[in-house]
């Protein structure tokens, strides 16, 4: 198979970073594509933990801010995953880390959530609102004190 006639999603699968550039050289709205679940080729390789892949990416023009159908970025799924070399190289890149998605969360939400102090601090220092309210009126402080997580307590808290 020619780079040219596989899909930015089967590549990303091959982790082919050869044919990715290969293809975006050829036709950068490969970038923007969005698979059944409105991820983008972005949102896809660094869900699957890909710096090579995510760095080619951004480099060649992807939407850092890009978002899935739930309104989800990028940034939001490090932040679930705990990727914090690849949650760096987006704020880098310039990611706006107070968007929000379909049910009011942000980044700094997901990454409490799910017990990432590491990727909350360096959300915080990037400038992540931790005032902003979920659907539910709840903000990342609440969620660490749900959690009982007296690392990320402190750290909101401030």
């Amino acid at each position: 198979m020619t780079y040219h006639m596989a899909s930015i999603w089967e590549l990303i699968q091959k982790e082919d970073t050869l044919g990715i550039e290969s293809l975006i050289k050829s036709d950068k709205s490969v970038l923007e594509e969005k698979d059944q679940r409105g991820f983008t080729p972005l949102i896809l390789s660094s869900y699957n933990g890909q710096q090579d892949i995510v760095e080619l990416l951004l480099e060649n023009g992807a939407n850092v801010d890009g978002q899935d159908a739930a309104g989800n970025t990028a940034l939001m799924g490090v932040c679930f995953k705990g990727e914090a070399d690849i949650a760096e190289t987006f704020l880098n890149h310039g990611a706006n880390p107070n968007i929000q998605n379909n049910k009011k969360m942000t980044a700094l939400q997901f990454s409490v959530m799910f017990g990432q102090p590491w990727i909350a601090k360096l959300l915080i220092q990037n400038g992540a609102d931790k005032t902003v309210e979920d659907e539910q009126g709840n903000t990342a402080l609440t969620a660490a004190k749900i959690q009982g997580n007296r690392e990320l307590i402190d750290l909101l808290s401030d």
